[in-house]
């Protein structure tokens, strides 16, 4: 089973797309979280999925490490495993996070839509300025340190056209992992929609091209 725990709706970011609406900071209780891991122990199943979602969940990155603590203390208990993943726009990942994340085996999925241009279409910030710059450099941080990265671009109608190239930039950049999430909330129409499939046309070329070598 997975278990997916909306730490906060708060979010330090206001992308263009988000699906959030009014964030008035709610904040998950730690105490329903614990009642829940605590009954997964008595499932059939030996392994559950623990995803960690917002808003942006490093808001509250102690209620992350006081989950997989409590995820620990409960596989001494009984043997029942956990495996984390975590959803963030990385802009408050730090060195302590990765850390944590690789001793605990945390798979991290980072919300970049691709090149700068097109990830400051609609990831902005508070002040309506590019958030490319601080996410860029953590990636690259994560990535250095070989944490267990996932990228995981938007398309939207704004930014479709170039999604065969952002793809190849996101793997240059050092992703081995990429997640496509379609924005189906947009103003999409026929033609974007043939925009869109043409893309992805050039994205299985280049990801055949890449595989024979």
């Amino acid at each position: 089973m997975e278990l997916i725990f909306y730490l906060t709706n708060n979010c330090n970011l206001k992308c263009k797309y988000c699906y959030e609406g009014e964030k008035n900071n709610h904040i998950i209780d730690f105490n329903i979280i614990k009642k829940m891991m605590t009954k997964e122990c008595e499932a059939d199943e030996k392994v559950s999925k623990v995803s960690f979602f917002g808003g942006e969940p490093l808001l509250q990155k102690q209620i992350i490490y006081d989950t997989v603590k409590l995820g620990n203390e409960l596989t001494a208990k009984t043997n029942h495993k956990y495996i984390y993943s975590v959803t963030t726009n990385a802009t408050l990942i730090d060195d302590k996070f990765i850390e944590f994340c690789k001793k605990n085996k945390i798979t991290v999925g980072i919300s970049i839509d691709g090149d700068e241009p097109t990830h400051n279409l609609n990831r902005r910030t508070g002040t309506d300025t590019g958030s490319f710059g601080k996410v860029l450099e953590n990636t690259k941080n994560c990535i250095s340190k070989k944490l267990n990265i996932i990228a995981l671009p938007v398309v939207s109608t704004n930014n479709v056209k170039y999604l065969s190239k952002n793809v190849q930039y996101l793997v240059g950049l050092g992703f081995d992992k990429i997640t496509l999430n379609f924005n189906y909330s947009d103003k999409w129409n026929d033609e974007l929609i043939e925009v869109f499939k043409n893309e992805i046309k050039k994205v299985s070329q280049y990801y055949y091209d890449e595989f024979k070598k």
